[in-house]
């Protein structure tokens, strides 16, 4: 499946789960400075800037050997059919990506450059030469999520779920396979399969490679999901893309079941969350019930803004209070008490920059001036008869 050493990429995400404990208190600095030295891991950057700046090194190569092809083709050779020659420049991220496999680099920046060069060449060569956005989405879903599973690449499964989301648009409103008031519920019948397939395949052994791109995938489907029945987006869609008139005092199709959804599909989520004791979806879930509610304001004023601001912190301090009553003596699942993943330090210096703020620390003024001394014939330094 993969393009790498099984063995090295084992090794590598193995490397990257002990210096996890090490930043959790599990093992010390030695030990994992001991694994590390026995360990043979692929070339990978773990520091997010050193790999962006990889990132544009590679982009700056690919466009250099992209530049020096286009010179010979369109000047030396008289060229003129540039839509073809799209395919040379994906040819050549694919040639590169190769490279660096095969040099063992595995998130590294450089490859990734590659990568997603070559993603974006694919995927334009066949948009212009189709001249079909529908041709082009699906060719983002399928060599974005080839990209993933050969390359262990997480962008590129963000990629390939774009291109089905969009291949699914140009169906209903484009081709018009899909009957345009039914595309609401398909692309949630679409989010709730992409979750059912993160849910079946996150504990299988084969997939820990991948575990960063079923992320991905279960923050997609969670967002998909409740984009697809959002009532702002629906009733905006009609607006745009179906030419509905919606005049005063009507409303769109269905209207009360994306009512009911906007508000229901971020309340199951915050309630399955805390089941499953699943972070991602409880952040998921909070900002989609603030979107339900931004969503509503939108269209009907219940009370002044003022009133609402107010109303609101109320009720998230209230929420925020009994939460923390509920949770701060709990030692498992969702605690209020700290991640021992985190950075540790991180909430010590804030408190020192909290402290040292309030703290009003003057100098201690020099009294030399207010001293009786003074006047003195010895050497200056006596006191005078008026002492």
């Amino acid at each position: 499946m993969t393009a790498y050493d099984k063995n090295l990429l084992a090794n590598t995400f193995f490397i990257a789960g002990a210096k996890s404990l090490k930043d959790g208190g599990f093992i010390t600095k030695a030990q994992l400075t001991d694994i590390r030295t026995k360990t043979p891991v692929l070339k990978s950057q773990g520091n997010i800037l050193v790999r962006l700046g990889f990132l544009l090194l590679g982009i700056l190569l690919y466009s250099s050997i992209v530049g020096a092809i286009s010179l010979f083709a369109f000047t030396i050779f008289n060229i003129s059919r540039y839509e073809w020659a799209i395919y040379v420049y994906a040819m050549v991220g694919a040639a590169g990506i190769e490279f660096f496999v095969r040099h063992d680099y595995f998130g590294y920046g450089l490859d990734d450059a590659f990568i997603l060069g070559f993603l974006s060449m694919i995927c334009l060569a066949i948009g212009i030469n189709t001249e079909s956005p529908t041709a082009a989405f699906a060719a983002m879903a399928v060599f974005g999520l080839v990209c993933c599973i050969r390359y262990v690449h997480t962008i590129s499964a963000l990629v390939g779920l774009i291109g089905i989301t969009g291949f699914l648009c140009c169906l209903a409103f484009d081709l018009e396979v899909i009957p345009k008031l039914y595309v609401p519920f398909t692309g949630l019948l679409l989010a709730i399969a992409m979750y059912l397939f993160y849910h079946k395949t996150q504990h299988k052994p084969e997939a820990y490679f991948y575990k960063q791109a079923l992320q991905v995938l279960q923050v997609f489907s969670l967002a998909l999901g409740y984009a697809s029945v959002n009532y702002l987006v629906i009733r905006e869609l009609s607006v745009d893309w179906m030419g509905m008139e919606i005049t005063p005092g009507n409303d769109i199709p269905l209207a009360w079941i994306f009512y009911i959804l906007t508000f229901a599909i971020p309340i199951g989520y915050l309630w399955y969350a805390l089941q499953i004791k699943s972070r991602e979806m409880l952040l998921m879930g909070a900002l989609a019930l603030g979107c339900s509610v931004m969503t509503i304001r939108y269209y009907y004023s219940i009370m002044p803004p003022e009133t609402a601001l107010i109303l609101a912190g109320m009720i998230l301090f209230a929420v925020a209070y009994l939460l923390i009553r509920k949770l701060r003596h709990k030692e498992s699942g969702i605690t209020f008490g700290r991640d021992r993943h985190s950075d540790k330090n991180a909430l010590l210096h804030a408190q020192a920059i909290l402290v040292n703020s309030q703290i009003n620390v003057k100098p201690a003024e020099s009294g030399s001036g207010d001293m009786p001394f003074g006047g003195g014939g010895f050497s200056g330094g006596g006191a005078s008869e008026t002492y």
